[in-house]
């Protein structure tokens, strides 16, 4: 696997303490698919124009060229669905699906970056895209509407 887009334009080596995963669970939060991913629910900050702040903060600059994902296990959903039915209550319309995907081959790697501010997250992972990413890379294992979730409590 080749990362040069990752690299582009900085010095920060983002695949420290990464490595490739293909059999865990994660999840992310998408819009309004019903049946299928879209391209830009797999859009970073940076290939969306959002740049770090300081192009010295790695740490920053690893976080908009990365995507958000949280690991889905049976001793984490709980805490990852609660923290995702707060967000969705704060903006409902927003990306209003869960999708619970698998890495294929190739994809791209995963780091362990839990958050700490403003609402701790020890689930928290980033994942890098490969230079070959596609969509095809992903496979959706399940979509989780959070509307139906705040209806079901």
């Amino acid at each position: 696997m080749t990362f040069d887009k990752l690299h582009k334009n900085t010095d920060c080596n983002c695949l420290l303490k990464s490595q490739e995963n293909t059999r865990d669970l994660f999840v992310r939060k998408v819009g309004k698919a019903k049946t299928e991913l879209k391209d830009r629910d797999f859009k970073t900050h940076y290939e969306r124009g959002i740049i770090a702040s300081s192009p010295d903060d790695c740490s920053d600059v690893c976080g908009k060229r990365g995507l958000s994902i949280d690991i889905w296990k049976e001793d984490t959903k709980d805490t990852v669905l609660q923290r995702f039915m707060t967000t969705f209550a704060i903006s409902p319309k927003l990306k209003n699906h869960l999708s619970i995907i698998k890495f294929k081959n190739n994809a791209g790697v995963i780091k362990h970056t839990p958050i700490l501010k403003p609402i701790p997250n020890k689930h928290h992972y980033d994942f890098y895209k490969s230079d070959n990413f596609t969509l095809d890379l992903v496979e959706l294992v399940e979509l989780i509407p959070l509307r139906q979730n705040v209806q079901d409590k």
